[in-house]
């Protein structure tokens, strides 16, 4: 899959603007448009402040990443670290995936215990044909690279109480 990945932890006015946006809350935060042209235009907000604080770029292994937490041997309950959560964007050319804050604690204590050993063979288990790219120690390395930071950042995000939003171009 192509595209940059990108998580981001979002303040309760930025997730509150993102609902807004859906339609969720109306009209509360003085949104008029609401859909994807309103969805995207607070991503844009978002992305444009670039908040490293609050964000971490697993760049092009965010497709790994998610293919290695869905395998038929990953522990249950990694799916939502990527992919998973709620769709806010309709169209085919982003993906725009929200967890509840309420969420991200369970989701990073089932991340925490992931170490260097146990990716790798969940690494080994992706399913090539989804993947598109063959598997190999240096794939596996840039891949990894990202996976720590994004771990550490799930657990900064569950201590904060915040909504993480996942973003990449479709």
């Amino acid at each position: 899959m192509p595209g940059r990945g990108v998580h981001f932890a979002v303040s309760d006015p930025e997730l509150r603007q993102l609902l807004a946006a859906l339609g969720d809350l109306g009209q509360a935060v003085g949104l008029v448009a609401r859909g994807d042209a309103a969805v995207m235009k607070q991503i844009e907000e978002i992305e444009g402040r670039w908040d490293r604080a609050w964000l971490v770029d697993t760049d092009g292994a965010w497709w790994a990443i998610h293919l290695a937490l869905i395998s038929k041997h990953a522990p249950p309950g990694l799916a939502p670290v990527v992919l998973g959560g709620r769709s806010l964007y309709k169209g085919g050319d982003y993906y725009v995936n929200l967890v509840a804050a309420n969420d991200v604690p369970d989701i990073a204590a089932k991340l925490a215990p992931l170490d260097q050993a146990l990716f790798k063979r969940l690494y080994e288990q992706i399913d090539r044909k989804a993947y598109g790219r063959p598997l190999s120690p240096e794939d596996f390395a840039y891949t990894w690279e990202s996976f720590v930071p994004l771990q550490n950042f799930w657990k900064k995000a569950a201590d904060a109480r915040r909504a993480i939003v996942f973003t990449v171009s479709g």
